[in-house]
């Protein structure tokens, strides 16, 4: 990748998500210190439009998120909506949401009112190449005719029920992140194993029917179903060892899950070459079609799948994310 010259810098801030709810003088104060930055908040989504219209006409080319999840998927979502605006923006990603998944992924390393300003400044001095990484993100479509959908992490079955139990049960105000999701992870694997009912329940299965790159789909009873074009997830984990082309990485346990607590180290941290019970899925593609009866998650938020479609996903577009 060619280096480029000084890039003017951009600065979204969604004042809803985690890090941003009692404020965000320290991002504030970066800016004021630094001339030329353009900063807008986001009271609602709707305004993104608006908000990414003025960042084009003023030539900004490198968009810092400052949010969550959410955040960066209606970002990308709406960077990505025909016709789409060539060339895209490098993005920065801020950790200002609560598990941030593609902030540790694909953001900076350190408090994000640091790599807010090294933002800045690799805009000012010219972005190095070297820190900029390229990804695919998942264009998601629920039905004929909607909006297509961009983010980096799709869940369902057992995911979207152990999210939506961590919130429940974890405050999202006081308890760091890292340890609420290991707290989760190992709870229900353990509480599998124990036969413990609140596991029993997220870990209960659902019929879904998966496609790969145009192959008839086959239904199944998956305990958990995960599609991502992230390297890594939440606390480091690498539950993807699929080979071959396809620039979605799939993921899969059938039920019910077998050893799941024996093998829940390998699952989540092994190498390519893991070796797991039958059941355990991982392969790439470059298109999945599932037929799913149950709510799925796309970068930590919620939809309902349309009554009788099936949800498709491909890998879509490189986007340049500069991590400093």
């Amino acid at each position: 990748m060619q280096a480029r010259g000084p890039v003017k810098t951009g600065v979204i801030t969604n004042p809803r998500s985690r890090a941003n709810r009692r404020g965000f003088a320290d991002i504030s104060a970066v800016l004021a210190r630094r001339a030329g930055v353009v900063h807008r908040v986001l009271e609602e989504f709707a305004d993104l439009p608006g908000v990414l219209r003025e960042f084009a006409q003023a030539q900004v080319g490198l968009v810092a998120i400052n949010g969550g999840d959410g955040t960066v998927q209606a970002t990308l979502s709406e960077l990505l909506r025909e016709p789409v605006r060539e060339p895209l923006p490098l993005l920065g990603v801020l950790a200002g949401g609560t598990t941030n998944a593609i902030a540790n992924d694909v953001g900076g390393r350190g408090r994000r009112v640091a790599v807010l300003a090294r933002l800045i400044e690799q805009g000012r001095g010219g972005v190095d190449p070297a820190l900029v990484t390229a990804r695919h993100v998942i264009a998601l479509r629920r039905a004929p005719g909607e909006p297509v959908r961009y983010g980096m992490l799709f869940g369902s079955a057992g995911i979207s029920r152990g999210i939506a139990l961590r919130r429940a049960l974890i405050p999202q105000i006081w308890v760091p992140d890292a340890l609420a999701n290991a707290a989760v992870v190992a709870g229900l694997a353990l509480g599998w194993s124990l036969g413990l009912a609140f596991a029993r329940r997220v870990f209960e299965g659902e019929p879904v029917g998966v496609g790969f790159d145009g192959e008839q789909p086959v239904r199944g009873h998956h305990v958990i179903v995960l599609v991502t074009t992230l390297q890594r997830l939440v606390l480091g984990m690498r539950p993807f060892w699929g080979t071959g082309p396809g620039g979605l990485q799939y993921t899969s346990i059938a039920y019910p899950p077998r050893a799941l607590l024996g093998n829940l180290r390998r699952l989540l941290y092994g190498d390519r070459q893991r070796r797991l019970p039958a059941g355990y899925l991982s392969r790439n593609a470059d298109a999945i079609s599932l037929r799913l009866s149950c709510p799925f998650v796309l970068d930590g938020e919620f939809y309902e799948p349309a009554p009788g479609q099936p949800v498709e996903l491909r890998a879509g577009p490189r986007v340049g994310f500069l991590r400093c």
